[in-house]
């Protein structure tokens, strides 16, 4: 029981991570070194939350986990920059600080699918590497019929091994493809918005 409820405790902390990233400045380069620092742990939590994720959930529905957060929290955000947006960076335009915000959390978003990624990749090296060890101890026992079965174990591993990295890069595709189209959307939606202020303003030209 404690177990499932430290699972499912993963995507929370993923979640106030990501919530974070909007409390903190985007000039990591034009400021303090502690600025950068702070986006850098930032960073590597995110990398080692996504590495849990997958550890515990697997490759399918720790991406379906990650993709969920990382929307949800964009649109948290963005609501947050439409209510408060006399807080969030009030020199720039709206238009450009939803771009802004979303963009972040997409980058965290991505830096979290890497850290599944990784998690992956690795598990099926130690696989393999364990299926050789086997291999070569049985190879010094010198019987044919047991190194036989051994090779074939070590080929159906190799094969689910190439199949499950197949699923990951397939899935990642499949995600990244997601959040383009996201964008897009908000691309689309912010040029609205801006041709309805053209509108209104021309309108109020024409009154005057």
């Amino acid at each position: 029981m404690a177990e499932k409820y430290y699972n499912y405790f993963l995507p929370g902390v993923l979640a106030v991570l990501i919530f974070l990233s909007n409390f903190l400045s985007t000039e990591i380069f034009k400021s303090d070194v502690s600025s950068f620092a702070v986006w850098f742990l930032l960073s590597l939590f995110v990398f080692v939350c996504g590495w849990l994720i997958s550890k515990n959930f697997g490759w399918v529905l720790g991406g379906k986990i990650l993709f969920t957060v990382t929307v949800g929290m964009i649109v948290i955000s963005l609501a947050m920059v439409v209510l408060f947006k006399d807080y969030f960076d009030v020199n720039n335009p709206i238009a450009e600080n939803l771009i802004l915000y979303s963009l972040r959390n997409i980058l965290l978003g991505s830096m979290a699918m890497f850290g599944m990624t990784a998690e992956v990749t690795v598990a099926h090296h130690k696989d393999l590497h364990n299926s050789e060890i086997k291999k070569n101890e049985v190879d010094g026992n010198g019987t044919g019929e047991t190194n036989k079965m051994t090779e074939l174990i070590i080929s159906e591993a190799k094969f689910k091994a190439e199949k499950i990295i197949f699923d990951a890069e397939k899935r990642a595709g499949e995600i990244k493809n997601r959040i383009e189209r996201l964008e897009s959307k908000l691309k689309e939606f912010i040029f609205t918005e801006k041709e309805l202020i053209k509108k209104y303003e021309n309108e109020e030209k024409n009154e005057l």
